[in-house]
């Protein structure tokens, strides 16, 4: 009688675990926002011009850069556009509001030079001087 209780109790158990609707996940996906890429002034200093007898390559009134620096464009965008989907360029918050204000355009300077010097890491990038961005 026990074994007819448990067999009749197990059956009920799984048909009610298989009849009992499960809610579905919540959808966690988001959209990526893509900077505009008219808001993203050109660097302003030509990558791989050397000094001459160095090793370096000439930024901002000829200041000593590496070659590999400013980086290509299309990688530079890429990566901001990482760190503005995140709202942080690898623990420093930032943000790129589209704005036509001088607090808008703040802000988006300095999602420049934070992008700009954290490309391959956190402090591992490009020195200011290789781009004119300091002047915006």
């Amino acid at each position: 009688m026990l074994s007819t209780i448990l067999s009749t109790l197990l059956l009920l158990t799984s048909t009610l675990a298989i009849a009992i609707p499960q809610p579905s996940p919540p959808n966690l996906s988001l959209t990526a926002r893509a900077v505009d890429p008219t808001l993203v002034p050109s660097f302003g200093i030509q990558r791989g011009i050397k000094i001459n007898g160095t090793a370096d390559c000439a930024g901002l009134n000829g200041k000593a850069i590496p070659c590999q620096c400013p980086p290509k464009r299309s990688a530079f965008l890429a990566k901001l556009n990482e760190f503005v989907d995140q709202g942080n360029a690898l623990g420093v918050p930032i943000s790129f509001p589209e704005g036509n204000g001088e607090q808008s355009a703040q802000e988006r300077k300095r999602a420049f030079i934070v992008t700009l010097q954290n490309l391959e890491g956190k402090g591992k990038g490009c020195p200011l001087v290789s781009t004119t961005f300091g002047s915006l």
